[in-house]
């Protein structure tokens, strides 16, 4: 298939029919995937040699959903961005943070209960967030992708649907790894701070700080297998950047796929350092379930017909909503150290807020 309206009819039927879905096109790329899953099973991940899409969750207390590729019809199509907004301009969301200001303060409170944490017990990064919840009438998955695809076109952009779950959509500039052939890819993504215009941004201490915290656990926790690191340079992701450092490696006949999932998820971008530290303040102070963001989501030993060899694609889900009938819940969060300040701590998660509900206008 390459006529774009007929995936988007194929996508519009699977909606109405409410059959288990994912649509969604990788950073930098114009070919749009989308998986319709045959039956409304709700399938786990067991087995590092299924092939499929995976969505899981930050905890791994819960399993990932999966979509089998053997139980899936797949569809593909090529989208050109026009630069314009495909959304009617009769269904708007204000694009500035509407949070009131209690659940403000309790966030800033949530950052403070965090850097006593941190000071008392020697933790080096806390990852914390917030949701807030937009209403939003009569917006379709067709609106909401068109605008994924037009506004985020160096990210992993998706809409993913079961019945039994949820529906979900985001654009995430994170790669949790790729892998072909045995040889890894994977990035370390820290540091925030708006874009404005084509100005040149500079970094401060904290974010190259924080930044290379990242780095130096994956390199650790890879130990033996990382053959490259990158010098990091600046992605864009919406209205605001971060830093990213790429690293590349191999994996062993001891150390396969199961284990680099276990290993980097979840990353010291979505959690912190020391991991269990910081994932036990996050799930004992945040003061609500997580779900699937900053989990992970992609494809699994896929080969498609244009592809050589089966190729892993894992994304870290960032920038992310669930979307109910009537509103889409924005999860958005930033790392924490001990130079932090909670005022700017706020701000850097509106940034993140203001970037998601442009999905939705």
């Amino acid at each position: 298939m390459s006529d774009f309206t007929a995936l988007c009819k194929e996508l519009e039927k699977a909606a109405k029919l409410q059959k288990p879905f994912v649509v969604y096109r990788k950073p930098g790329a114009s070919e749009v995937r989308l998986f319709i899953q045959t039956d409304a099973g709700l399938y786990r991940f067991t087995s590092e040699k299924e092939a499929g899409f995976i969505f899981a969750p930050f905890s791994k207390d819960v399993a990932a959903v999966f979509f089998p590729r053997e139980k899936c019809e797949l569809f593909t199509s090529f989208f050109e961005r026009t630069g314009q907004n495909k959304a009617s301009s009769e269904k708007k969301v204000d694009l500035k943070d509407s949070v009131n200001s209690e659940q403000r303060q309790q966030y800033l409170d949530l950052v403070d209960r965090c850097l006593a944490f941190m000071k008392n017990s020697g933790t080096k990064k806390i990852v914390l967030s917030r949701k807030e919840e937009v209403p939003v009438e009569g917006l379709s998955v067709l609106e909401i992708l068109g605008n994924l695809l037009e506004k985020y076109p160096a990210a992993l952009v998706y809409i993913w649907y079961h019945p039994a779950v949820g529906m979900w959509a985001g654009a995430t500039p994170e790669t949790l790894f790729s892998l072909e052939n045995g040889k890894f890819k994977t990035m370390a993504l820290a540091g925030t701070q708006r874009v404005q215009g084509e100005k040149e941004l500079v970094w401060g201490l904290k974010e190259l700080e924080e930044q290379q915290i990242v780095t130096d656990y994956i390199k650790t926790e890879l130990q033996g297998l990382i053959s490259r690191t990158a010098q990091p340079k600046t992605v864009r992701a919406g209205q605001v950047a971060h830093i990213c450092t790429q690293l590349e490696g191999t994996l062993t006949k001891d150390f396969g796929l199961l284990q680099l999932i276990n290993k980097l998820h979840p990353t010291p971008a979505v959690c912190g350092l020391p991991k269990e530290a910081a994932r036990s303040f996050i799930i004992e102070q945040e003061g609500y379930d997580r779900k699937f963001y900053t989990g992970f989501l992609g494809e699994i030993n896929l080969s498609l017909d244009s592809e050589t060899s089966a190729k892993t694609h894992l994304f870290v889900n960032l920038r992310c909503m669930e979307l109910f009938e009537n509103k889409a819940v924005l999860f958005v969060g930033g790392g924490i150290t001990g130079d932090s300040d909670k005022e700017k701590e706020w701000e850097e998660t509106v940034a993140k807020s203001t970037t998601m509900r442009s999905i939705l206008i």
